[in-house]
């Protein structure tokens, strides 16, 4: 499968789009779910690879091969009951990279499955960090996050309408107007950093739809910011009109899983 800027993923098999803890056991002891927080340690990791039989990952820290290592999903971005056991089977040295078989039950294999339709619902974008994106301490300027996140949903429009209802676009002079725009820091990206931009969309409504946006170190996983837009249409006039159908229908090939009214009650 291709593994390129820009991409809307599979569902059968996921190339690197979300953030991970990785929790393996202190001082060689055998992990379980029942492991007091003193019997293991957790590290930031990033799944650069995943598929119903197997995982590849990138750890902060060497893990031995042949380890158990429990993964657990971001929860911001991927919410599991568990993290999912998984026995270690090869390492790259190089960046601490990872492969691992996936031990899990029968029912924990319909979660991988559910995993596996939820991360292909994202659109990627690869960027590195520049010299005219820092400031003089030598990080990212806070405002150039807000510039990866036009270059983001400026891809994703790129790819996923054609020329024509491009074309028309232009034609009927429709205006894409970005109503609210926010972003939380949480790590700082610095010059030359790799990062990974993952897109997905909320909230479609008949005249507005939100866009967020998760950024990771794509290198080490670490989660660098979150944030969104929301967005309205306004047609040569100012005035506000309908989501194009062209953007309802690219949006709804990313749009997140909406909470089932099981969950809901379960929260409150």
């Amino acid at each position: 499968m291709r593994d390129q800027v820009g991409e809307r993923r599979s569902i059968s098999r996921i190339r690197g789009v979300c953030g991970l803890s990785v929790i393996h056991p202190a001082d060689s002891k055998e992990l379980s779910r029942d492991s007091s927080n003193n019997d293991h340690k957790t590290l930031n990791g990033m799944m650069v690879d995943l598929s119903e039989d197997g995982i590849g990952f990138i750890a902060q820290e060497p893990l031995e091969p042949y380890s158990t290592v429990f993964l657990q999903f971001d929860p911001h971005e991927l919410s599991a009951d568990a993290p999912f056991k998984s026995k270690i089977l090869w390492r790259n040295p190089a960046g601490n990279r990872y492969g691992a078989q996936l031990l899990v039950s029968e029912k924990e294999k319909d979660q991988v499955k559910t995993l596996l339709k939820r991360i292909g619902k994202s659109f990627v974008y690869d960027r590195s960090v520049y010299l005219p994106d820092t400031n003089a301490e030598g990080n990212a300027y806070f405002a150039r996050y807000f510039d990866w996140q036009g270059e983001t949903r400026e891809a994703y429009l790129k790819q996923g309408i054609t020329r024509e209802e491009y074309k028309a676009m232009l034609r009927t002079k429709t205006r894409l107007v970005t109503v609210k725009a926010s972003n939380e820091y949480h790590k700082p990206s610095w010059l030359f950093d790799e990062v990974r931009i993952r897109m997905t969309t909320r909230n479609i409504r008949h005249a507005s739809l939100e866009m967020v946006f998760t950024i990771f170190n794509k290198l080490t996983g670490e989660l660098t910011a979150r944030g969104f837009q929301e967005l309205a249409f306004q047609n040569r006039r100012g005035r506000l009109i309908p989501v194009p159908p062209y953007i309802r229908r690219i949006a709804l090939q990313i749009e997140e899983d909406k909470p089932s009214l099981e969950s809901v009650k379960n929260k409150a």
